[in-house]
């Protein structure tokens, strides 16, 4: 076995309620998504004019090769057991992910992002900060707010700042289904090895 798939095992990230051995909880499956995420090729995405820093909060999930070369096959055939066309596992896992915990953000959280972004954006960012407390926009308020929702609340109208702030969220929400398109080939992307690698910057 893999040091990967050892450590899935040793971490009890298996279900306990498991009836075949290779039955995994979706929560496990989510831990080790977040895991292994990739990186994307950063030199492709800025040649399409991707910001430098929304390309730093990209995430990307794992894809069945990554996986099968760390020795987690149980991880690939239960997602792929998730649902009827198995592509559509992988889309669900993604929309569910939240890489940053950004449903769990208080609206003080969302002010310190906001502040964080400050060299981008045009308007006055205390007031925006102050809106997020004022308002209570929290992280799961965040996400649901669309562009020109975000110019409301806000009260960004007349500026870039409301797109700037969605394009942000977009990277954050969840670890992206890899595209070669938009984040370059897959070997030119930062995937960890194995567990013992997952979370470490590349290089």
């Amino acid at each position: 076995a893999s040091n990967a798939a050892e450590l899935v095992f040793q971490q009890g990230l298996r279900s306990e309620s498991y009836v075949e051995r290779q039955s995994l909880s979706l929560e496990a499956i989510h831990k080790i998504m977040r895991l292994m995420a990739g990186r994307p090729d950063k030199t492709h995405m800025m040649r399409l004019g991707e910001n430098e820093d929304d390309i730093r909060v990209t995430r990307l999930l794992p894809t069945s090769a990554v996986l099968v070369g760390a020795g987690l096959h149980d991880v690939v055939a239960c997602v792929e057991k998730l649902c009827e066309d198995k592509d559509e596992g992988w889309q669900l896992l993604s929309r569910q992910s939240d890489p940053f915990d950004v449903r769990s953000w208080s609206c003080h959280d969302v002010a310190r992002l906001i502040d964080k972004m400050r060299g981008r954006l045009m308007g006055p960012v205390d007031v925006y900060r102050r809106l997020a407390i004022v308002n209570k926009v929290d992280g799961k308020k965040m996400l649901q707010l669309s562009e020109a929702g975000l110019a409301e609340i806000f009260d960004m109208k007349g500026t870039s700042d409301a797109h700037v702030i969605y394009k942000r969220l977009s990277a954050m929400r969840r670890l992206a289904v890899w595209d070669r398109r938009r984040h370059g080939e897959a070997s030119r992307c930062y995937w960890p090895r194995d567990l013992k690698l997952a979370g470490h910057e590349p290089s």
